[in-house]
């Protein structure tokens, strides 16, 4: 009888590890569920980024911070699901509609107080380059959806996922990992380390 109550013991006990080290590692993943993309939402995606400004502008380049706050990526989470389905306009910054680039700016400014340039090739020469192996939280990823340039940003938010304004369905999460991501992926900058 010893015998099966320590069984049953280490039994509850590993439930219990692998239960508590599933709900830590899914947190972000959770929280940031990603949304498949449909042909409809390519087909938008492509045609708003002919509107996208060739941005040949050679622009300041932000140093990354020298010091977050410690719970730089709290706010960061927090200002990103505020955002979270808010419709799709161009040139908009706000809750009544925003780009790609206006939610990412927006997200930083009022997050960590930073302020990004304006469009998506001009903030894709922000911060450092990062592989898309080493890709963190709140790193950038961007996009070249038309003419072999970017014109597509989001924010990445682990697990393979990233926050991004869809032409089609507003602020949504999507995956990398989805064929069309994985084929239009063009680069990632971090701003800073959070």
């Amino acid at each position: 009888m010893t015998d099966f109550r320590s069984a049953l013991f280490t039994l509850a006990l590993l439930g219990l590890i692998v239960f508590t080290n599933a709900c830590t590692s899914t947190t972000t993943s959770l929280r940031f569920a990603p949304t498949p993309t449909s042909k409809d939402d390519i087909k938008a995606l492509e045609s708003d980024a002919e509107r996208e400004p060739d941005d040949d502008v050679v622009v300041d380049l932000l140093p990354p911070p020298k010091q977050l706050p410690p719970n730089a990526r709290e706010r960061l989470e927090n200002e990103m699901d505020k955002y979270l389905g808010v419709r799709y306009r161009y040139g908009g910054t706000g809750v009544a509609g925003m780009d790609c680039s206006g939610f990412v700016s927006r997200v930083f400014a009022d997050a960590l107080d930073i302020k990004l340039p304006r469009s998506s090739a001009a903030q894709a020469k922000v911060g450092a380059a990062v592989s898309k192996a080493n890709l963190q939280f709140g790193d950038l990823v961007f996009f070249k959806i038309r003419r072999n340039r970017i014109s597509h940003v989001g924010i990445y938010v682990g697990d393979g996922n990233f926050v991004h304004a869809s032409t089609k369905l507003g602020v949504i999460v999507s995956s990398l990992s989805e064929p069309y991501y994985k084929r239009t992926y063009a680069t990632a900058r971090r701003i800073g380390k959070i």
